[in-house]
Protein backbone atom coordinates (compact mmCIF):
# COMPACT_ATOMS: atom_id res chain seq x y z
CA UNK A 1 0.00 0.00 0.00
CA UNK A 2 2.43 2.76 1.12
CA UNK A 3 2.17 6.48 1.65
CA UNK A 4 2.93 9.66 -0.24
CA UNK A 5 4.05 12.98 1.25
CA UNK A 6 1.25 15.49 0.65
CA UNK A 7 3.50 18.56 0.63
CA UNK A 8 5.80 16.91 -1.92
CA UNK A 9 2.81 16.03 -4.14
CA UNK A 10 1.55 19.61 -4.01
CA UNK A 11 5.03 21.01 -4.67
CA UNK A 12 5.59 18.73 -7.68
CA UNK A 13 2.19 19.67 -9.05
CA UNK A 14 2.85 23.41 -8.57
CA UNK A 15 6.23 23.18 -10.33
CA UNK A 16 4.62 21.61 -13.39
CA UNK A 17 1.36 23.60 -13.46
CA UNK A 18 2.63 27.05 -12.48
CA UNK A 19 5.57 27.11 -14.87
CA UNK A 20 4.99 30.54 -16.44
CA UNK A 21 8.02 32.69 -15.66
CA UNK A 22 5.84 35.50 -14.31
CA UNK A 23 3.97 33.33 -11.81
CA UNK A 24 5.40 32.62 -8.38
CA UNK A 25 4.06 30.32 -5.72
CA UNK A 26 4.62 29.80 -2.04
CA UNK A 27 3.68 26.84 0.12
CA UNK A 28 2.73 27.97 3.60
CA UNK A 29 2.81 25.49 6.51
CA UNK A 30 4.43 22.64 4.60
CA UNK A 31 3.54 20.05 7.24
CA UNK A 32 5.02 16.60 6.98
CA UNK A 33 1.70 14.90 6.29
CA UNK A 34 1.65 11.64 4.41
CA UNK A 35 -1.47 10.27 2.83
CA UNK A 36 -2.40 6.79 1.72
CA UNK A 37 -0.88 6.26 -1.73
CA UNK A 38 -4.19 4.88 -3.02
CA UNK A 39 -5.72 8.35 -2.53
CA UNK A 40 -2.71 10.42 -3.57
CA UNK A 41 -3.15 10.30 -7.37
CA UNK A 42 -6.73 11.55 -7.25
CA UNK A 43 -6.04 14.25 -4.66
CA UNK A 44 -3.02 15.37 -6.69
CA UNK A 45 -5.27 15.64 -9.78
CA UNK A 46 -7.83 17.76 -7.88
CA UNK A 47 -5.05 20.09 -6.69
CA UNK A 48 -3.69 20.24 -10.26
CA UNK A 49 -7.10 21.33 -11.60
CA UNK A 50 -7.35 24.06 -8.96
CA UNK A 51 -3.83 25.27 -9.78
CA UNK A 52 -4.68 25.35 -13.50
CA UNK A 53 -7.58 27.68 -12.70
CA UNK A 54 -5.33 29.89 -10.59
CA UNK A 55 -2.78 29.96 -13.42
CA UNK A 56 -5.43 30.93 -15.98
CA UNK A 57 -6.78 33.67 -13.68
CA UNK A 58 -3.43 35.48 -13.85
CA UNK A 59 -2.66 35.99 -17.56
CA UNK A 60 -0.21 38.78 -16.73
CA UNK A 61 1.43 36.87 -13.90
CA UNK A 62 1.03 36.92 -10.17
CA UNK A 63 1.38 34.83 -7.06
CA UNK A 64 -0.28 31.67 -5.81
CA UNK A 65 -0.23 30.82 -2.10
CA UNK A 66 -0.87 27.25 -1.07
CA UNK A 67 -1.63 26.93 2.63
CA UNK A 68 -1.72 23.45 4.14
CA UNK A 69 -3.34 22.98 7.54
CA UNK A 70 -4.31 20.05 9.66
CA UNK A 71 -7.19 20.81 11.99
CA UNK A 72 -9.52 19.08 14.39
CA UNK A 73 -12.85 20.60 13.44
CA UNK A 74 -15.98 20.58 15.53
CA UNK A 75 -19.13 20.27 13.45
CA UNK A 76 -19.23 23.64 11.77
CA UNK A 77 -20.73 25.42 8.82
CA UNK A 78 -18.18 25.97 6.07
CA UNK A 79 -20.64 28.25 4.37
CA UNK A 80 -24.39 28.79 4.43
CA UNK A 81 -25.04 25.59 2.46
CA UNK A 82 -22.61 23.05 3.88
CA UNK A 83 -21.34 21.84 7.22
CA UNK A 84 -18.50 19.48 8.04
CA UNK A 85 -18.79 16.66 10.52
CA UNK A 86 -16.56 16.72 13.58
CA UNK A 87 -13.13 15.24 12.93
CA UNK A 88 -9.57 15.73 11.72
CA UNK A 89 -9.22 17.50 8.37
CA UNK A 90 -6.49 18.41 5.96
CA UNK A 91 -7.34 21.90 4.71
CA UNK A 92 -5.57 23.03 1.55
CA UNK A 93 -6.22 26.65 0.57
CA UNK A 94 -5.08 27.78 -2.87
CA UNK A 95 -5.14 31.58 -3.32
CA UNK A 96 -4.31 33.60 -6.41
CA UNK A 97 -4.21 37.35 -6.95
CA UNK A 98 -5.82 37.09 -10.35
CA UNK A 99 -8.87 38.60 -11.95
CA UNK A 100 -11.35 36.96 -9.59
CA UNK A 101 -14.83 35.62 -10.23
CA UNK A 102 -17.84 37.90 -10.42
CA UNK A 103 -20.55 37.44 -7.82
CA UNK A 104 -23.05 36.48 -10.53
CA UNK A 105 -20.77 33.63 -11.70
CA UNK A 106 -19.53 32.41 -8.32
CA UNK A 107 -22.49 30.11 -7.70
CA UNK A 108 -22.04 28.52 -11.16
CA UNK A 109 -18.34 27.58 -11.02
CA UNK A 110 -19.14 23.92 -10.24
CA UNK A 111 -21.80 23.62 -12.97
CA UNK A 112 -20.70 21.28 -15.77
CA UNK A 113 -19.65 23.13 -18.93
CA UNK A 114 -19.93 26.57 -17.32
CA UNK A 115 -16.95 28.72 -18.28
CA UNK A 116 -16.14 32.34 -18.91
CA UNK A 117 -12.89 31.47 -20.69
CA UNK A 118 -12.39 30.89 -24.38
CA UNK A 119 -10.97 27.51 -25.37
CA UNK A 120 -12.10 25.87 -22.11
CA UNK A 121 -14.89 23.36 -21.61
CA UNK A 122 -15.77 24.14 -17.99
CA UNK A 123 -15.09 20.75 -16.43
CA UNK A 124 -11.96 21.35 -14.32
CA UNK A 125 -13.69 22.50 -11.15
CA UNK A 126 -16.46 19.94 -11.63
CA UNK A 127 -13.92 17.12 -11.72
CA UNK A 128 -11.96 18.56 -8.76
CA UNK A 129 -15.17 18.74 -6.72
CA UNK A 130 -16.13 15.18 -7.70
CA UNK A 131 -12.71 13.85 -6.63
CA UNK A 132 -12.79 15.63 -3.27
CA UNK A 133 -16.40 14.54 -2.61
CA UNK A 134 -15.39 10.97 -3.45
CA UNK A 135 -13.03 11.24 -0.46
CA UNK A 136 -15.87 12.65 1.72
CA UNK A 137 -14.42 16.15 1.42
CA UNK A 138 -15.61 19.53 0.29
CA UNK A 139 -14.39 22.47 -1.82
CA UNK A 140 -15.43 26.03 -1.04
CA UNK A 141 -14.58 28.92 -3.39
CA UNK A 142 -14.42 32.58 -2.38
CA UNK A 143 -13.54 35.38 -4.75
CA UNK A 144 -13.58 39.12 -5.28
CA UNK A 145 -13.25 40.79 -8.66
CA UNK A 146 -9.74 42.12 -9.29
CA UNK A 147 -8.62 40.77 -5.89
CA UNK A 148 -8.29 37.05 -6.58
CA UNK A 149 -9.78 33.72 -5.66
CA UNK A 150 -9.25 31.18 -2.90
CA UNK A 151 -10.28 27.55 -3.10
CA UNK A 152 -10.49 25.79 0.28
CA UNK A 153 -10.26 22.00 0.08
CA UNK A 154 -11.35 20.01 3.14
CA UNK A 155 -10.35 16.34 3.23
CA UNK A 156 -11.23 14.21 6.26
CA UNK A 157 -8.10 12.70 7.78
CA UNK A 158 -9.78 9.30 7.97
CA UNK A 159 -10.36 9.36 4.19
CA UNK A 160 -6.84 10.46 3.36
CA UNK A 161 -5.20 7.74 5.48
CA UNK A 162 -3.05 10.29 7.30
CA UNK A 163 0.34 9.35 8.66
CA UNK A 164 2.51 11.69 10.77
Amino acid sequence: MGTANLTRLITETAIITLKKPNINYEIINPFNISIDKTHSTEIKEAINLLLINANQAMPDGGKVEINIKYNDIEKTNVNEFYSLEKGNYIIISISDNGIGISEEHLDKVFDPFFTTKQDCVGLGLVIAKFIIQKHSGYIDIESKMNKGTTAHVYIPGSQAGLVF
